[in-house]
């Protein structure tokens, strides 16, 4: 699958992330993109049915699900820590980017480099008490990982849900013409096993 194709995918459906790697490693993974069987369900923002999937890294336990593989790639995995940030250095190896469902963390990217690699960061704080403070720990956990330089975007929990209004977002990144471009899709879950999108947006 190409990341043209990903992206006319994520738009018609919806797309849930479950990358969560044991080991962390730098180097790209083989992801497997399953269609949900029956048991999951999702609609659009209008409230017409659309196709569930879900992300998973080969071999994981989210991978043995009764379901139908549709596609396997490569890519890379910001992988994901309560109270901690992770960052992943992106490259050539891979053209999709993935990291774990977010609903209030923080997503950071880096300034890139001359040969196109870039540094993301998924930053969570919780247990800093409100949400406010959680917000500014996940900013200073941001800025000591990025070295004190400014990074070019910061992807917060205001930019895609209001208070606790129970929004979630799918976050990724592709690799188009040599340059790492980064997008999220809004999703809110309904009951255990359904879900609604509101969209993609890119974040800029």
């Amino acid at each position: 699958m190409n990341t043209s194709d990903f992206y006319k995918l994520v738009m018609e459906s919806f797309i849930r992330t479950r990358v969560y790697v044991q080991i962390p490693t730098a180097k790209p993974v083989t992801v497997n993109l399953i269609r949900r069987s029956e048991d999951v369900k999702a609609i659009d923002y209008v409230g017409d049915d659309v196709p569930c999937y879900d992300l998973v890294v080969k071999g994981a336990p989210a991978d043995k699900l009764s379901a139908v593989k549709v596609d396997s790639f490569t890519a890379y995995v910001c992988n994901y820590r309560t109270g901690k940030t992770i960052n992943q250095v992106l490259g050539k190896s891979a053209d999709f980017m993935f990291t774990m469902t977010m609903d209030g963390c923080s997503f950071g990217i880096g300034i890139p480099g001359k040969d196109g690699t870039v540094m993301v960061s998924h930053s969570n704080a919780k247990g800093h008490g409100s949400d406010e403070e959680n917000h500014l720990a996940q900013q200073k956990q941001l800025i000591e990982v990025f070295d004190k330089n400014p990074f070019t975007q910061m992807l917060e929990p205001s930019n895609y849900r209001k208070g606790g209004d129970g929004t979630s977002i799918t976050t990724f990144g592709m690799r188009e013409n040599g340059e790492w471009k980064f997008y999220f899709q809004k999703w809110k879950k309904l009951s255990s096993r359904k879900f609604q999108t509101s969209g993609v947006e890119p974040i800029d």
